[in-house]
């Protein structure tokens, strides 16, 4: 690869002189505009690939072939996850000048799958992962070294799964908050309360809140769902789902979650109705398809303020209901949509 240097010119505090500032040269890691660390390539967010995560998804999807199905477990250890494996010369195990001084690095098999798992096919975090595992390994040694009054200076150190777990601070479950399985489960969720699966509903919420969801947005969802799917069949729901949102933001995770698994059954058991949203549904059709300009205001029904404003007929012949004793029959639609009844119709 080629070395040579390219330089630039900066004009000095000194007369009109320029010096010659030597620009550094690219990187020569795997990844471009990685971070070096010891024994390791760290990809890092540099201003070029802050400009490609900027690219529109449209331009980079035309030029990629799109497959779906799901990955074997083996598949998801990323490219560098080969060189974690068992090396007999711990130079390759730890890196840098002083590795000879320092203990020898083992992982287990399972351990490496786990990690892969959990990486989810991100070299980062399955890097940060395993530095994590060999911190959380070393730390419990001396802890118990400590304890039983012994001298810690290993020689060969093993990582086990326990390890991995414990540095990452996660369970096997795989939940992305920013991604694609982020409105998959919310969508199971809210399809399993639709349906009346009190059990199906409790294992999707559980799958969010155990993978690190912001309850405060499954709470938002459920209040949202309860106007839609339940509305006026049950008009408490809508309490319930509000009450349950203040209560999320006063006590926050894990005490919050039996509030929301409570929200959510009480959700999944209430009667269903979409009534009030079709036709609000159908009022939003009305006004958006309508040709030319919104029709007026009746004059019946307009307020009158000033003298002139009652002059012109606002507000004449409004009959005030509380005044009579039986129906009041009067016209609250616009004179094109009388007859009109949203909720039994789709389209005005």
């Amino acid at each position: 690869m080629a070395t040579g240097t390219r330089t630039r010119t900066a004009r000095t505090t000194r007369g009109t002189g320029t010096r010659t500032l030597p620009k550094p040269p690219p990187p020569s890691g795997p990844v471009a505009g990685a971070a070096r660390t010891p024994g390791r390539w760290l990809p890092r967010r540099s201003d070029r690939c802050y400009r490609a995560s900027r690219w529109p998804t449209r331009c980079v999807l035309t030029r990629c072939r799109i497959t779906s199905g799901r990955a074997r477990p083996w598949a998801r250890i990323p490219c560098c996850a080969r060189s974690w494996r068992p090396t007999k010369s711990p130079r390759l195990s730890c890196g840098g000048r002083r590795a000879a001084a320092r203990p020898a690095m083992f992982i287990e098999d399972k351990a490496v799958d786990t990690l892969a798992y959990l990486s989810d096919g991100d070299a980062r975090a399955g890097l940060n992962g395993l530095q994590l595992a060999v911190l959380a390994r070393l730390s419990s040694r001396k802890m118990f070294c400590k304890k039983s009054g012994q001298s810690y200076s290993p020689s060969r150190v093993l990582i086990t799964e326990n390890d991995v777990k414990e540095g990452l601070q996660r369970s096997h479950i795989l939940y992305d908050r920013a991604g694609e399985e982020h409105y998959n489960c919310i969508s199971a969720l809210h399809k399993s309360m639709r349906g009346s699966d009190q059990n199906a509903s409790l294992y999707w919420l559980a799958r969010m809140l155990e993978g690190g969801e912001d309850p405060l947005y499954v709470a938002r969802r459920l209040v949202r769902f309860a106007s839609e799917d339940i509305g006026l069949a049950d008009p408490s729901a809508l309490t319930q789902a509000v009450a349950a949102y203040q209560g999320c933001h006063f006590i926050g995770m894990p005490e919050c979650e039996v509030l929301l698994a409570q929200c959510v059954v009480y959700f999944a058991r209430a009667p269903k109705s979409i009534e009030v949203y079709s036709a609000y549904n159908n009022v939003k059709a009305c006004l958006r398809n309508h040709q030319g300009p919104l029709p007026p205001v009746p004059l019946h029904l307009r307020n009158a303020p000033t003298r002139l404003m009652k002059d012109l007929g606002y507000g004449k012949g409004y009959k005030y209901n509380p005044m009579y004793s039986e129906p009041v029959d009067q016209e609250y639609l616009p004179e094109e949509l009388r007859g009109v009844d949203f909720f039994k119709q789709r389209r005005c």
